[in-house]
């Protein structure tokens, strides 16, 4: 067997040697042993962490299954530091055996345990694989180049597209400088050598822009040429420019087309009240709100005076030190500081001690103290019912003592002896509701003996009267009643409060930038500019659209505001811009400025063709209608062709018989 061991180990590793010869205890162990193990352990099995004692075959078992539903996960890289008991490998597998052997320390069976990691292992293999194909398809893409080449392209595509911009634009600028040169030479002021210079520069000019490089001249020394001796008298016309809206039309049988007032009307409010939309929107995003919606708008006026109080306890304690109080009118009462320089700091900031002595005097004017009154007056009522009903519970009991009174032995006998028999008559009286001393005749005295209690009450009683009533009137309105509010009520009421403080908010800043002042949130407008507000404050939109609402003719016939109303008209009417408009790249931007207007008159023409073809065949069409309805086709025309039919049917007939015969 020695010789048969000697002979196998002959290939063997010298570790494997010394652990088979110490394990079969054919040698002594020897030294270092356990480190030589540590360091020479399988990386499969011996690195898992086992928390206890396990047989390996439950491992190799594991991994087997797990090989062999997945046996692509055989190749991947174990990273192992070979020596160091705390270094964990990284493989898939050997995880996936840690995963599951925890499991299975909890109570799941082994095939529950695999089932749970094998959904938790395909998820994170997917996302893996589209990560891979990503990857994969940015490495096969043929467009990918570096950043260097797409700078280049992208600065030799913005180079082509300027040349051919000059080359399209530059022949209306030629034109331009023609009609000039034209204006002048009508008013005489030229000389003959500028005259014949400018009947020749279109043609020179063509024909040297035809063979220009852009590489090494540029088109501007063709224009520095020609420099006018003389001032022309050119009419501007922006002296007598009158202010109105434009509609651009693409085609010239749309120039026809007119607006009725009605359509004015219409048209303007509907741009206006959009425009005025997307202005607010644009507002609304640096009114220094933070683009908060219109219910925490609410909710954080609702906060408001919960939060000024929070904040201004300890100015309201130093003011109340100071003995600084509001006036009736509602100004500041300085009389009573002692330290003059304490006015000076207050009177600097009055606005900030104003709201917090008038926050202080108020206590029950916000809405969110409407549910606390509500309580309040529930429970009051509740507990006002039960006492009444206590009272009325022992006020009963002593009636009906009081009604037939039992006298014991000693009552009745002391009664006979001393003089106590009134006490009796006057106990059985004690029980009614009016004495008889107290009744008359006058029937007001009544209301004067109940209410003679108000005119002697304490302070205390008058508070808790006082208390009661108010509390009781609040809950009327909280609940209900004919002076309460209703559910819509409020949200109107709430909605009118978002666009006021919107509003505010806007306006303080367009203010504030009309005067030249930094606005309040300066840090929001850095994407606007002062022209870009619009002054709304000065002219109320809902005026002019309730002006415009109204009949036309209604207006246009007043004495009075007639002739404005026709002024307004031709502010807001607009007037068509006609304007040839072709696609980008289409081949009419190739062509010269005389061909484009070639081509425009022909098309204007064309469309005015269809047009008249258009009238010809509707009147046409007139006529014929007209015609028709003249004759009477079903009376005067069926008889002569019923009968052309029956002698057709004749003839063919008598010739069917012939050939048939």
């Amino acid at each position: 067997m020695i010789s048969y061991r000697r002979m196998y180990t002959r290939f063997v590793r010298h570790w494997d040697k010394v652990r088979m010869y110490y394990e079969h205890g054919l040698t002594l162990k020897p030294e270092n042993y356990e480190a030589m193990k540590l360091s020479h352990l399988d990386y499969r099995t011996a690195n898992i962490e086992i928390t206890q004692k396990r047989k390996t075959s439950i491992y190799r078992e594991a991994l087997q299954k797990f090989y062999k539903r997945y046996p692509d996960v055989k190749y991947s890289i174990a990273r192992d530091a070979p020596g160091l008991v705390g270094k964990r490998p990284e493989n898939p597998a050997l995880l996936f055996i840690e995963k599951q052997m925890k499991l299975m320390d909890k109570g799941y069976s082994e095939n529950k345990a695999f089932e749970i990691l094998e959904k938790e292992m395909a998820e994170k293999l997917e996302v893996q694989r589209d990560e891979n194909r990503i990857l994969r398809g940015f490495a096969i893409n043929n467009r990918a180049r570096s950043y260097l080449n797409y700078s280049q392209q992208l600065s030799e595509a913005e180079g082509k597209a300027k040349v051919d911009q000059l080359d399209r634009d530059l022949p209306k600028y030629l034109y331009q400088q023609q009609k000039w040169d034209i204006m002048a030479k009508e008013q005489g002021t030229m000389e003959e050598n500028q005259r014949q210079l400018i009947e020749n520069r279109g043609s020179i000019i063509n024909e040297t822009f035809k063979n220009l490089d852009y590489t090494t001249e540029s088109a501007e020394q063709y224009f520095s040429q020609y420099v006018p001796t003389s001032k022309l008298e050119f009419p501007f016309e922006h002296d007598n420019y009158q202010p109105a809206t434009y509609e651009v039309v693409k085609h010239a049988y749309n120039m026809k087309d007119k607006e009725s007032l009605i359509e004015v009307h219409d048209g303007f409010i509907n741009r206006a009240e959009s425009l005025i939309k997307a202005h607010k929107y644009r507002a609304s995003l640096a009114d220094g709100l933070k683009g908060l919606s219109d219910r925490e708008i609410i909710q954080k006026v609702r906060e408001v005076p919960t939060r000024i109080k929070k904040n201004s306890k300890s100015l309201v304690k130093k003011l109340e030190k100071m003995n600084v109080r509001l006036n009736d009118d509602g100004s500041v009462n300085y009389s009573q500081v002692p330290y003059p320089h304490v006015v000076k700091s207050l009177q600097k900031m009055e606005g900030v001690v104003k709201i917090a002595l008038m926050h202080k005097d108020l206590e029950f004017e916000y809405p969110q103290h409407f549910e606390k009154l509500q309580i309040k007056g529930d429970m009051m009522k509740m507990i006002n019912a039960e006492e009444m009903k206590l009272e009325q519970l022992k006020l009963e009991k002593e009636i009906k003592e009081k009604a037939d009174p039992e006298l014991s032995y000693e009552q009745y006998f002391e009664s006979l002896i001393s003089d106590k028999v009134k006490d009796i008559n006057v106990a059985r009286t004690r029980g009614k509701d009016i004495d008889s001393k107290t009744e008359t005749e006058l029937i007001f005295e009544k209301d004067l003996e109940e209410r003679a209690g108000l005119f002697i009450e304490d302070d205390f009683e008058r508070e808790k009267r006082l208390r009661e009533m108010w509390i009781d009137l609040k809950r009327k309105n909280v609940i209900g009643g004919p002076d309460a509010r209703t559910t819509d009520e409020q949200f109107e009421l709430q909605e009118l409060i978002v666009d006021k403080i919107r509003d505010l908010r806007w306006k303080i800043d367009q203010e504030m930038v009309k005067q030249d002042l930094d606005p309040i949130f300066k840090k929001a407008y850095h994407k606007y500019t002062k022209d870009e507000f619009m002054y709304d404050a000065d002219l109320q939109f809902s005026k002019l659209k309730s002006f415009l609402s109204k009949n036309p003719r209604v207006l246009k016939e007043d004495e009075i505001i007639g002739q404005e109303y026709l002024g307004i008209i031709q502010l807001i009417r607009r007037k068509k811009l006609l304007e040839y408009s072709t696609p980008a790249y289409a081949k009419e931007h190739e062509l010269s400025y005389d061909a484009q207007i070639a081509m425009s008159k022909d098309k204007t023409m064309g469309y005015r063709k269809d047009l008249i073809e258009l009238e010809k065949d509707q009147e046409r069409l007139d006529l014929i209608d007209q015609k028709l309805s003249e004759r009477d086709i079903g009376q005067e025309n069926d008889t002569p062709f019923m009968e052309n039919q029956t002698q057709n049917d004749g003839k063919f007939m008598s010739q069917f018989e012939r050939a048939s015969k």
